[in-house]
């Protein structure tokens, strides 16, 4: 079943030729993903979003982190060298669930935003 602003790994959407350079470099989408000191459970997340996310239009992960005391940032770090379009942000102290979530909200650049917890798992076809 197909919803109005449905996304699909099987048939992704495309930005047409013409779209100027400036539209190609900005996010359609942008997965926001809120964590604390879940390292391997967000190192896992990243490596299968880097894997089987193949989009056919430009999108961008955000993590926002809750001044997590693990290892969270290397993680982190190891995932934007090895190419994932991906944004951090590390908050001073911890602020609750739901401000960590709405920093990475705010800090999203993309035309549509989807939260991702950070122990989902992705199932691409």
């Amino acid at each position: 079943m197909n919803f109005p602003g449905h996304l699909s790994l099987a048939a992704p959407a495309t930005l047409p030729a013409e779209a100027p350079a400036d539209a190609r470099d900005q996010p359609i989408l942008s997965l926001c993903i809120p964590t604390y000191n879940r390292a391997p459970f967000l190192d896992y997340l990243l490596t299968s979003l880097a894997r089987d996310c193949a989009f056919a239009f430009p999108f961008e992960v955000v993590v926002s982190d809750n001044a997590s005391t693990d290892d969270t940032a290397e993680v982190v770090a190891r995932h934007q060298q090895g190419g994932l379009a991906l944004s951090y942000f590390r908050q001073e102290e911890n602020k609750g669930g739901m401000p960590n979530l709405m920093t990475a909200f705010r800090r999203a650049r993309g035309r549509y935003v989807m939260y991702l917890a950070d122990d989902d798992l992705i199932d691409a076809p």
